[in-house]
């Protein structure tokens, strides 16, 4: 190898070295043979490997100083800024992602617990509604045992070689001791049933009715609906029976039975008229009414009022039941809580609207006065049954003499909607200063006019002067 240096005082220094093989790498093109571009004009190298002493042969002269500057620290910096900037977006598209997945990942855990904590207060507010009667001994012992997982305790064994011991909760279906049918209608049956010694009501509905049950039991557990009118809830229900569930509805029991039952095996003086009739108002018109205050109650409208679902009191008053359709208004945010079932009332007490569509199905006023209409045909099955210088008419459902026992909804369309007919009032009705009056009340009640039909508080009041004026009279 031979070597040319540039001294700063300008001489040449002359230099001639053998390298070792090792050191002659990489063979092709050995590092050590070739000098930076930038300082050749300094410096000047030649190598060979032909023979001994072959450097003494070579031509090594310095070449031209190179006119670019070699590459200062800032374009190196400039360099590495650029590779910095293109990795920035996707720094910041990926730390945007773990953002927003953050971001849904606590909205929908603060969902759920949001849910929970409403979930864990309405059973709460069920139970405290839906047990009424039930000691405070057994409220609390209830709500123990709702709390307990009971698969995390670890029972010791009976001995008796069945496993271990099972803990079960007592439900009021399991204290309730059925007696008998008392009644039967589109959801299921109505048993006489025994709870700690009292009777009660047991409407049972099988699993194809669950949503007509869970309506009125969603009805039922309205803030503020216990009224004297209304008949009195106590607890729901579900018990297994082997093939199914049945979904129990208990309530008061009403010896009397319905109204449809009263009527048709009794008749009634002057003053028990005004009681029944009084009483049923007054219950609607407590449905229709909202109350505000601490607790707030939506107006109810019932949407089947009929005889078969008024119970009679022992005393002679009346208590609407069967809630199973109504539907709420909420004014607070101007809604109407509709039941899912699409069923209707029952079709002889639809309203003349309800039957030719023209109702408006989103105000809740067309609701009351559809109720009121059916309150008319109740006011006229109870005249009917009024004795009047002690004679009365047998009693017959609304519209007995134009359609069939069980009509359409043609059938009543073209007696009601068409035909515009009426039920037929007794000939002595309209000479009767007492029933005369009735008379005027009820037609005002089914008039086609919904907008001008009477409410239930203006009935109500009406009856009790009707009443006052008859005993003062006698």
């Amino acid at each position: 190898m031979r070597s040319l240096k540039m001294t700063e005082s300008g001489d040449i220094e002359e230099h001639y070295d053998c390298v070792i093989a090792e050191h002659w790498y990489p063979p092709e093109r050995p590092l050590g043979c070739y000098v930076n571009r930038y300082f050749q004009h300094l410096n000047a190298i030649g190598c060979c490997r032909d023979e001994s002493f072959c450097a003494s042969k070579l031509n090594v002269s310095f070449s031209p100083k190179w006119e670019e500057d070699p590459p200062d620290e800032s374009e190196s910096t400039s360099t590495e800024e650029k590779d910095s900037i293109e990795i920035w977006p996707v720094l910041v598209y990926v730390m945007s992602s773990i953002c927003i997945l953050a971001s849904c990942v606590f909205v929908v855990f603060t969902i759920q617990l949001h849910i929970r904590r409403r979930r864990r207060a309405k059973q709460d507010y069920t139970r405290e509604l839906s047990d009424p009667l039930i000691d405070n001994e057994v409220l609390e012992i209830r709500s123990i045992l709702d709390e307990l997982d009971l698969t995390t305790f670890d029972f010791a064994s009976t001995g008796s070689g069945s496993g271990l011991p099972l803990l079960v909760q007592i439900t009021i279906a399991r204290q309730i001791q059925l007696q008998h049918v008392i009644g039967c209608g589109r959801f299921g049956e109505v048993w006489l049933g025994n709870w700690k010694g009292e009777n009660v009501a047991v409407k049972i509905f099988s699993t194809v009715d669950e949503k007509s049950w869970f309506r009125e039991v969603e009805i039922y557990q309205t803030t503020m609906l216990r009224h004297e009118n209304l008949l009195g809830f106590i607890a729901a229900d579900n018990k297994d029976a082997g093939l199914m569930t049945q979904l129990w509805l208990v309530t008061e029991y009403q010896p009397r039975g319905s109204l449809y039952d009263v009527l048709t095996k009794e008749t009634l003086d002057m003053q028990a008229m005004f009681k029944m009739g009084r009483t049923i108002a007054n219950g609607l018109a407590f449905l229709h009414s909202e109350v505000g205050g601490t607790h707030y109650k939506p107006a109810i409208a019932h949407r089947d009022l009929k005889s078969k679902n008024i119970l009679v009191r022992s005393n002679g008053t009346c208590c609407i039941a069967d809630l199973g359709l109504a539907v709420r208004y909420f004014s607070t945010c101007g809604t109407i809580d509709m039941p899912d079932n699409t069923k209707a009332g029952t079709r002889r007490y639809l309203a003349p609207e309800v039957l030719d569509g023209t109702m408006n199905f989103n105000h809740f006023d067309s609701y009351r006065r559809a109720d009121m209409y059916s309150l008319g045909l109740v006011l006229w099955e109870l005249c009917r049954r009024t004795l009047i210088n002690g004679s009365c008419d047998k009693y017959e459902l609304p519209y007995y003499d134009c359609v069939s026992m069980d009509p359409t909804v043609d059938e009543m369309r073209e007696c009601v909607v068409v035909a515009g007919r009426r039920p037929q009032t007794s000939d002595n009705w309209a000479t009767h200063p007492t029933m005369s009056v009735m008379m005027r009340m009820m037609r005002e009640c089914w008039t086609a006019n919904a907008a001008a039909r009477l409410t239930a508080l203006r009935v109500k009041k009406s009856i009790d002067a009707l009443s006052a004026f008859v005993a003062e009279s006698a």
